[in-house]
């Protein structure tokens, strides 16, 4: 795993990442933020990209983090927006 800038993930974001989250979610996540997965990333050719983890991002944001643990993968945009819609998030 690869611990990356949480600034940097949103950077590349194909959506509005704040306009879907579910604060009660984010506020839970916050509270076991050590306990979680990491988010899985896509190495573009456009950056970094987020596929999964909206809502650990942003309560590693609440705890005040500035990086994340991240599974990076390899790949297109197109393939970080598949592989999102099949996590459903």
């Amino acid at each position: 795993m690869t611990m990356l800038r949480i600034d940097d993930l949103l950077a590349n974001a194909p959506v509005d990442p704040e306009a879907h989250l579910d604060a009660q979610r984010v506020e839970r996540y916050s509270r076991m933020i050590d306990t979680l997965l990491p988010v899985v990333v896509f190495a573009t050719p456009e950056g970094m990209l987020l596929a999964d983890g909206y809502h650990r991002v942003a309560a590693a944001r609440v705890r005040g983090l500035e990086t994340v643990e991240a599974e990076v993968r390899r790949g297109s945009r197109h393939d970080a927006l598949r592989y999102a819609a099949t996590v459903g998030r």
